[in-house]
């Protein structure tokens, strides 16, 4: 039941809704106590993995001490509008995300369609603060030297 409410807010949002899901994720940190809202980065999307952990199978929201995280996203098999659905398995994307107590980071895809046949997925990540305003996009690390770096500069978890 929780993960399906996860699903919808996560689509609803993904679908053009300003807010991030305002619900509690899957903690990524020793749970107990859980901590608050205000002490925590919320990350929601297709996450494969965080910090190599995988956590294919524990949902699409989850809460992370602050501090540098490398995100994966999944290869799912169908990447889907309300125009269009895509059949294949679009590359999975790596992200150095470095979180804020606070804020929540929103991993999306969007099929864009060009000339003729010519479709493209792009995979970015919004950055949204504490009420939910959209601070930056944030692109997927172009070089490993970026998730290297981000590793290097010690995972909150």
């Amino acid at each position: 039941m929780k993960t399906k409410v996860l699903l919808a807010c996560f689509l609803a949002y993904a679908w053009g809704c300003q807010r991030a899901p305002d619900v509690p994720g899957y903690p990524l940190y020793p749970a107990s106590p859980r901590l608050p809202r205000s002490q925590i980065a919320r990350l929601f999307g297709p996450i494969a993995s965080v910090d190599g952990r995988n956590v294919a199978n524990l949902g699409d929201g989850f809460e992370l001490l602050p501090g540098c995280h490398v995100v994966r996203t999944r290869r799912d098999a169908v990447e889907s509008t309300s125009e269009v659905s895509v059949p294949g398995r679009p590359d999975g994307r790596a992200f150095a995300l470095t979180m804020q107590p606070g804020f929540t980071y929103v991993v999306k895809r969007q099929v864009l369609s060009g000339m003729g046949l010519e479709i493209r997925i792009v995979t970015f990540a919004d950055e949204l603060d504490a009420g939910g305003s959209r601070v930056r996009t944030i692109e997927p690390a172009k070089s490993n030297d970026e998730l290297s770096a981000c590793h290097g500069e010690g995972e909150g978890t």
